[in-house]
């Protein structure tokens, strides 16, 4: 997360949205940058509907105006971790349809995919050990991965363009979009 890191410590009293579960490591890191931080755990809420008796349903956006933050904020940087490996084509576009309400231009969402063909039944655990580690602890991969290709998830974002992307050797690939 260096590239992050370096544009937040350009602006001082950034807002960053993290859509997971709030941890010490994640205040430490982001205080030492001056920035606002706003947790959401979406994935407790995400996990709830989709890992039910029908997983991989489409939700509506009502459902989603549930899950996610309902403010008046605009983020200079979303945290998405993997979460949107678990969503829909359809989940997609209406999580981004929620996401764009809290972004400006030159709004970042980093998040994580894999590029295998299965993933974990539940998003990963992750937590940042540095502005250039960070920890995934997963359980194993049993369920189908949906492998966007970076121009599909460009489309399904809709407004944010690819700014990076970096395959790990892990078979995770990072993506930072910004939000034009």
């Amino acid at each position: 997360m260096p590239l992050i890191e370096e544009r937040l410590f350009q602006q001082p009293g950034s807002r960053v949205l993290d859509l997971g579960p709030p941890t010490e490591r994640k205040f430490r890191f982001f205080s030492r940058l001056r920035t606002r931080l706003y947790y959401n755990n979406f994935p407790d809420s995400l996990c709830a509907q989709l890992l039910g008796p029908k997983p991989q349903t489409n939700l509506s956006a009502s459902d989603f105006q549930r899950m996610l933050p309902n403010s008046r904020v605009e983020y200079d940087l979303i945290l998405a971790w993997d979460y949107l490996d678990y969503l829909t084509p359809e989940n997609l576009r209406v999580v981004t349809d929620q996401l764009t309400q809290s972004s400006r231009t030159g709004t970042w969402i980093y998040f994580l995919m894999a590029q295998h063909s299965k993933i974990p039944d539940r998003p990963a655990t992750i937590d940042l050990l540095s502005g250039e580690f960070i920890r995934y602890a997963c359980g194993p991969a049993t369920r189908e991965g949906a492998r966007y290709p970076p121009k599909v998830l460009e489309g399904l974002l809709k407004g944010f363009q690819i700014n990076k992307l970096v395959l790990l050797k892990n078979g995770i690939q990072e993506h930072l979009f910004s939000y034009e």
